[in-house]
């Protein structure tokens, strides 16, 4: 009996069998240097652009003391001043009642107070003050500069006899505490003066990324402080402050971020789109070009859900306000008619419904649509509902394998960072002697020691510091605060590119649409890497079927080159026939 033929199976294309793992490939692209550079560009201004509204906004409007968080306890229910703030047929959350609009309405009242209570303790401060942060600061500078002196004073008052090492600690201790007063009472006026809603509003988001972080670490998922929680406050929480407690601000904030993130965010996922397309890198320039050239299309893809349910519920909203009123005498019949073509209303609710759920769950789709076919905002909205709505089990899996593979990479570059920082400061600080000018470690003044990889930021104690050294610890600051930031900027290189695989992964499995397809405008294969171009399969030149022998034609020709290579009639068309 004949054997029968047998195939060998030497390697399993694991990728085809489980199309998931393509994920794994999303650290390898986030860490490409050029979206790296991009997203810390877009950081950067961000952060520039926040500072400068906190100059320019008006003082009166500045964030109190813990307000986010004295916000949420309001809104839950949970009064931070005592007491259950929640009324009965009331919201749970009213502008008029919040501790929010209180300390608004009583902040100059308690800066005055507290500067009064200042100008008790200090003989020499006369100046007028009407609670501005720079006069209470100065007013604590006064009282630490009284300190200072006096200790001095005491000491060189002494017999020489008397300047021992305990003498001398005493005073040492004096102005050590002196500081801490400055510094205690910064803060303390700050809290009654306020800060720049940015800088609030971003410290505040900082310290959930921070304990989402630590509570992952310790596998603390659904705690007070965990995981879950965490996550929440920072999409929740914070946004909702932002938009009812200040939405002059942060509207036009949020147009800024918008806009940053429209040209960044399409810029890199450009660039992930023809790197897991082709394998092939497009440089910053050709993604810049083309995030440009579509910023509109990047802008009002997230955009135009909103519109949507914004211009579905202003028609419901007036409707019910034509029930609330008495229109044109018709009070009663309006609602009867209202109430008749309820069923209406439900239907637009149920528009509103699915178009939330379609920019929650496939809003992350929307750039890399974009930047994967070329189309508009319009083709981002379809899409990316149309494949969150054909394959919801599979979007759900790919986003659950991604969020878990993104937390891991994401705590593993965090601690990269950490130690880079640490081993450093190791090294910069291991030569350095002397103490600044509070009696404290000069080196930890100027830089305090990373105290672990959830703690990464710190405040230089510039007061105890000169002129030359507090210099220093700018600087230093500037590029410790870079280095940190790269790990914001991987986190936004890494969710982009994740959603451009996952992008390819549905279009795959809902279009049928292989992904090595990527749309390509003609500077894109011009300055792409170079890659094996594959043989050209051109249509071969038929034999000629029963032609008549020709002996001239069939007559050999010296140096005659093949067929194959003689150029076509038009081509020869200016040469004279040969003679056999």
């Amino acid at each position: 009996m004949a054997d029968q033929d047998q195939t060998t199976i030497r390697k399993i294309d694991w990728k085809s069998v489980f199309p998931f793992m393509h994920l794994f490939r999303g650290f390898r692209l986030a860490i490409d240097p050029s979206k790296l550079v991009l997203a810390l560009a877009a950081i950067l201004l961000l952060y520039i652009g926040g500072r400068l509204m906190d100059s320019i906004w008006p003082t009166h409007s500045r964030a109190m003391n813990d307000e986010i968080q004295r916000y949420e306890s309001y809104s839950s229910g949970r009064n931070p001043l005592g007491g259950d703030t929640r009324r009965p047929g009331i919201g749970a959350f009213s502008l008029s009642e919040t501790p929010v609009s209180d300390f608004h309405a009583t902040r100059k009242t308690a800066a005055q107070e507290r500067y009064d209570g200042m100008k008790s303790a200090l003989r020499s401060v006369d100046k007028p003050v009407d609670g501005d942060t720079d006069d209470l600061i100065w007013a604590v500078k006064v009282k630490r500069d009284q300190i200072i002196t006096e200790a001095n004073e005491e000491y060189a008052k002494l017999p020489s006899d008397q300047k021992t090492d305990a003498a001398k600690e005493v005073r040492d201790n004096k102005i050590e505490s002196a500081y801490a007063f400055y510094a205690a009472g910064v803060n303390e006026t700050k809290r009654f003066c306020g800060e720049g809603l940015f800088i609030h509003f971003i410290e505040y988001q900082i310290n959930q990324i921070d304990n989402a972080a630590a509570a992952a670490v310790a596998l603390d998922f659904t705690g007070p402080v965990g995981v879950l929680s965490s996550l929440q406050r920072f999409f929740v929480v914070a946004p909702k402050w932002a938009i009812t407690q200040h939405y002059v601000y942060f509207t036009v904030f949020f147009a800024f971020y918008v806009l940053v993130m429209a040209i960044a965010g399409g810029a890199i996922s450009r660039i992930s789109a023809v790197q897991v397309a082709r394998d092939e890198k497009i440089s910053v320039r050709q993604a810049l070009r083309f995030s440009t050239g579509k910023v509109l299309s990047f802008i009002f893809a997230p955009l135009i859900p909103i519109i949507i349910i914004a211009v579905i519920a202003l028609v419901l909203g007036l409707l019910s306000f034509a029930m609330s009123v008495d229109f044109i005498g018709l009070g009663g019949l309006w609602s009867i008619i209202v109430g008749a073509l309820f069923i209406l209303a439900l239907i637009a609710g149920l528009v509103m419904t699915l178009t939330a759920l379609g920019l929650a769950g496939g809003g992350h789709l929307m750039y890399p649509t974009i930047a994967v076919e070329g189309s508009d905002s319009f083709d981002a909205v379809s899409r990316s509902f149309s494949y969150l709505y054909a394959r919801p089990w599979q979007l759900i899996f790919y986003s659950a394998v991604a969020l878990v593979y993104g937390a891991i990479t994401y705590l593993f570059v965090r601690y990269f960072i950490y130690l880079v920082l640490y081993l450093t400061h190791c090294g910069v600080g291991m030569f350095m002697w002397g103490d600044a000018r509070n009696g404290a470690d000069l080196m930890n003044t100027i830089w305090p020691s990373p105290t672990s990889s959830m703690n990464l930021t710190y405040n230089v104690n510039f007061p105890a510091l000169g002129v030359g050294h507090s210099a220093g610890a700018f600087l230093i600051a500037t590029w410790v605060y870079l280095a940190i930031a790269m790990l914001g900027a991987f986190a936004i290189s890494l969710y982009f590119s994740l959603s451009t695989i996952i992008y390819y992964l549905l279009r795959k499995e809902v279009d049928a649409t292989a992904i090595d397809e990527v749309y390509l405008e003609p500077n894109d294969e011009d300055f792409a890497e170079p890659v094996n171009e594959p043989v050209s399969e051109t249509a071969p030149i038929p034999a000629p079927v029963d032609a008549p022998a020709d002996p001239v034609a069939d007559a050999p020709v010296a140096n005659d080159p093949p067929a194959s290579d003689q150029p076509t009639g038009e081509q020869r068309s200016g040469e004279q026939p040969q003679n056999g």
